[in-house]
């Protein structure tokens, strides 16, 4: 299903008219103002999501399926209806048991901005962990600072980000030297010193390691939110992240009214939002928190976790929240985003509506990344509420998604804690010392 974490994506309707009929309309998808504009345009409505597929005019009998009554049903349709069906969404991929069976070699290359990277490293995962250890032996994966495309033609800039020329390696190139390794026409591509290939961004090298979990050190940094005044007031009066837990301190509080529509004042922002864009940080409902300036040069290597300690007065809700670096002239660069439902806080797949006075854990969990923090930087922490065209629009009552009404609509009030007792945290996997001589 294509969702984020339980949450039903607006460009699944894109890549669907992408790919309708008998070749690709590679006009459709390059005209973004004309389906953002209708994504926009359904959002300001607030249309139902399930009417998405419609407005951007894909016909309702390309892509179908057939439901249970033996009804032709559009694929937006069908896709909606079974949000949190593990069955459903995961009938074509490869068990244990197929795993076992692929007795091959595997290349795999994601990005750090790459969209797809979850599903890489799923995979990547699944087969590393049950294939033929002959075969897992030669599972090698190369992860970098590309985008989607990038993993196919990385470039030398992404989203107003300079990627050093190390990391723009011929990939074609790469693949050729592999398939003549793999069948037996040449050596290894001398690319792949070990299983794992990244790259450290800041430090600008390739590093390696035997598995994606050997490059972290196993060690963690802890930053725990504090505000002593409960919600920090705004980004210049925001509050902290500390290395050391926090007293009692009120719970901060954000509002999520998906009656607002946020969106809509920010567009001339976000039509040109980068990796270097800090005005998410202004909105209304957001709150902010940082920490000091880094004492030296810190490298993290993995996936960076925000553990959320929340209550709500409302069953159901949604949550975005973002890490960004700052550096000492004040620049940012967006180090990680993410976005999560309260219902499926535990799982994609388990669906779990609030109770009332009920604390739960929200648990974050950003893509997987190399960097070097300088020393004199601060990172910047904001969270506010997910009310975008991007994402299907939760009206907080806990009912069927994709089909609540507007008159549904419940204000949700969020505690998040950040005392003692319910300590929510930015957890930082910090990397694994390297040689010199390792790097390259």
């Amino acid at each position: 299903m294509p969702n984020t974490n339980g949450i039903p994506q607006a460009w699944s309707a894109v890549i669907l008219g992408y790919t309708s009929g008998r070749s690709l309309n590679t006009g459709f998808i390059a005209n973004q103002s004309y389906w953002a504009g209708k994504m926009l345009e359904q959002y300001a409505a607030y249309r139902p999501f399930r009417e998405l597929d419609d407005a951007i005019g894909i016909a309702q009998d390309d892509w179908w399926m057939t439901d249970d009554r033996g009804q032709k049903v559009s694929f937006m349709k069908m896709w909606l209806d079974h949000v949190g069906d593990e069955a459903f969404n995961l009938a074509a991929e490869p068990k244990a048991q197929d795993y076992a069976r692929m007795g091959f070699p595997v290349l795999t290359a994601t990005g750090y901005f790459d969209d797809d990277q979850p599903g890489a490293l799923r995979y990547h995962r699944g087969h590393v962990n049950n294939a033929p250890a002959a075969a897992e032996s030669q599972h090698y994966l190369v992860i970098g600072p590309w985008d989607h495309g990038g993993t196919q033609k990385p470039t030398k800039e992404i989203e107003g980000l300079a990627i050093p020329d190390t990391a723009v390696i011929d990939m074609d190139a790469l693949h050729a030297d592999w398939y003549d390794w793999v069948l037996g026409r040449g050596p290894k591509p001398a690319f792949l010193h070990d299983r794992v290939a990244y790259f450290m961004m800041g430090a600008d090298e390739w590093r390696y390691a035997k598995t994606l979990e050997a490059a972290s050190s196993g060690k963690v940094l802890n930053l725990y939110l504090s505000s002593p005044e409960g919600t920090p007031r705004d980004l210049f009066h925001s509050g902290s992240l500390s290395q050391s837990p926090t007293g009692q301190e009120p719970p901060a509080i954000i509002v999520d009214d998906p009656h607002e529509l946020p969106e809509l004042e920010v567009a001339k922002y976000a039509e040109n939002e980068d990796l270097k864009s800090q005005f998410r940080g202004f909105q209304k409902r957001a709150i902010s928190f940082h920490s000091e300036p880094f004492e030296r040069d810190t490298e993290v290597a993995g996936q960076t976790r925000l553990k959320l300690l929340v209550e709500a007065d409302a069953p159901d809700f949604d949550l975005w929240a973002q890490v960004l670096m700052v550096l000492p002239d004040g620049s940012t660069l967006r180090l990680g985003e993410d976005i999560r439902r309260a219902r499926f806080r535990n799982s994609a797949f388990k669906q779990e509506l609030l109770m009332p006075n009920q604390i739960v854990e929200i648990p974050f969990e950003f893509y997987w990344m190399a960097r070097r923090i300088p020393a004199g930087a601060r990172l910047r922490l904001t969270i506010a509420p997910l009310n975008s065209p991007n994402f299907q629009k939760n009206y907080n009552t806990g009912g069927r998604i994709g089909y609540e009404k507007p008159e549904d609509i419940r204000v949700a009030h969020i505690k998040v804690f950040h005392d003692a007792e319910h300590a929510s945290q930015l957890i930082l996997p910090l990397a694994a010392s390297v040689p010199p001589s390792t790097g390259q």
